[in-house]
C-alpha cells in the first residue's frame, strides 16, 4: 500500500521511559496487539502498526507527549493524557484531556493504525470530526479526532468500512479556523461516542490511556 506522504521521523523519548501515574488504564500492548517484551525484547504484532498522523510540515512529527515515570515532562504537557482543562466559556465545566494530541498540519492524511471496522463517525469540537474504529485483533476502539469534515469521502470511506492498517481514512480538521492536530483516543469494545471526562466526576470506565501505544508506534511503527 502506498502511503503519501510519507512516514515523519520519530521525535520522542525512549519507548520504555513513559509511565505515567494517572487515574486511567492504560491500553497495554498486549491488548492493542503486540506481543512480547515493552523493555527488554522486539514486541511482534499481528500485522505492522502505522503512525497515524502523515505530516511532512508539523515541527512535533511523531512526538507523544508525556510525563515519564521521573517526573519529566516530553512534548507540550497541555497535550498529554490526563492534563487539566479548565473552562474558558460560561458553561464549560473543568475536565481532563481524554486524548493524546499528535502534531498536524491542516488536511495533513490521517491513516488506520490498525485493521478494524468503522464504527460511527460523528461531530467532535470546534467545527471537527471523530471516526470511531474497531480493531479487528483486539476489538478496542481508536478514535481518531478534530478531523475535517467530509474528508473521509475522498477515501471512500463511511460506517461501516472495513480498513486496513496504514489506509487512509480522513484528513486532519480546522478548529474554528485557528487550530489543527489529531486528537487521539482509545476506548474499550463497543465504543461508538466519546465521553468527556470531567474533573468534578470519576473517569469515564471505558476510557484507556494511549500513551504507551502511541509510544510504541511512533518508535516501530511504519
Amino acid at each position: 500500500m502506498q502511503i503519501d506522504p510519507a512516514a515523519p521521523p520519530w521525535t520522542g523519548p525512549s519507548v520504555n521511559a513513559v509511565r505515567p501515574h494517572l487515574d486511567a488504564p492504560f491500553a497495554e500492548l498486549y491488548e492493542c496487539g503486540l506481543f512480547g517484551g515493552w523493555d527488554s525484547s522486539p514486541p511482534v504484532s499481528m500485522e505492522q502498526h502505522y503512525w497515524p498522523a502523515r505530516s511532512t510540515r508539523s515541527q512535533y512529527r511523531r512526538q507523544v507527549p508525556s510525563r515519564d515515570s521521573q517526573g519529566e515532562l516530553h512534548g507540550n504537557g497541555a497535550r498529554r493524557f490526563g492534563a487539566a482543562r479548565l473552562p474558558k466559556n460560561p458553561g464549560e465545566v473543568a475536565r481532563w484531556h481524554a486524548g493524546v494530541d499528535l502534531g498536524g498540519e491542516h488536511l495533513d492524511m490521517v491513516v488506520a493504525c490498525q485493521s478494524g471496522t468503522v464504527a460511527e463517525i460523528i461531530t467532535f469540537h470546534l467545527g471537527t470530526w471523530a471516526m470511531m474504529v474497531q480493531n479487528d485483533c483486539n476489538a478496542l476502539v481508536f478514535s481518531y479526532n478534530e478531523i475535517q469534515a467530509g474528508s473521509w469521502k475522498e477515501f471512500n470511506i463511511k460506517k461501516g468500512s472495513k480498513v486496513v492498517a496504514g489506509q487512509p481514512l480522513a484528513r486532519i480538521g480546522l478548529m474554528n479556523g485557528k487550530s489543527s492536530m489529531l486528537h487521539f483516543e482509545i476506548y474499550q469494545t463497543g465504543t461508538t461516542r466519546t465521553h468527556g471526562w470531567k474533573q468534578a466526576g470519576s473517569r469515564p470506565g471505558v476510557l484507556r490511556d494511549p500513551t504507551k501505544y502511541l509510544l510504541y508506534v511512533a518508535a516501530c511503527g511504519a
